[in-house]
């Protein structure tokens, strides 16, 4: 069992977890449905945190269906200047698989679109639930989506 991080950061002032106990607890949150609580700790920590522990927050995110907070979570990524917490194809991957669960074609097929512009190779996830979102809206775009992967 996870401790819960509001006693984790009591216990040290803040700064007495490292990125393998983060991520343990935002995978954790995840599994539970719990994306709020994985939210408020990515807030609530002193360090910043690395681009597994965003994943794992955008993954909680995705799950619940919340595509906005795991999109916020990804624009966050990419605004980081210094690198730290680059987005990688699992951050676009799990923000699409949030989009498809919601029918979100537009921003799916956006972020799809995104994916070579930052240099990164889309994979079968991002691809197939993009394509998904799609299906929801017509068969049309979702070829639309497999055509875009099949350019890479």
């Amino acid at each position: 069992m996870v401790t819960p991080i509001r006693a984790v950061l009591q216990h040290t002032g803040g700064t007495g977890i490292d990125g393998p106990e983060l991520t343990a607890h935002l995978v954790a949150y995840g599994r539970k449905g719990k994306w709020a609580q994985a939210l408020l700790t990515l807030r609530l920590l002193a360090i910043r945190p690395c681009t597994i522990a965003f994943n794992a927050s955008i993954a909680a995110c995705s799950a619940a269906a919340r595509w906005r907070n795991a999109l916020m979570l990804l624009q966050t990524m990419a605004k980081d200047k210094a690198a730290f917490a680059a987005p990688d194809i699992i951050s676009f991957s799990s923000v699409i698989t949030g989009c498809e669960r919601c029918a979100r074609w537009p921003s799916a097929l956006a972020l799809l679109s995104d994916i070579p512009v930052r240099r990164l190779c889309p994979d079968i996830v991002a691809s197939v639930s993009a394509a998904n979102a799609c299906s929801v809206a017509a068969w049309l775009r979702a070829l639309a989506a497999l055509e875009i992967a099949c350019k890479q």
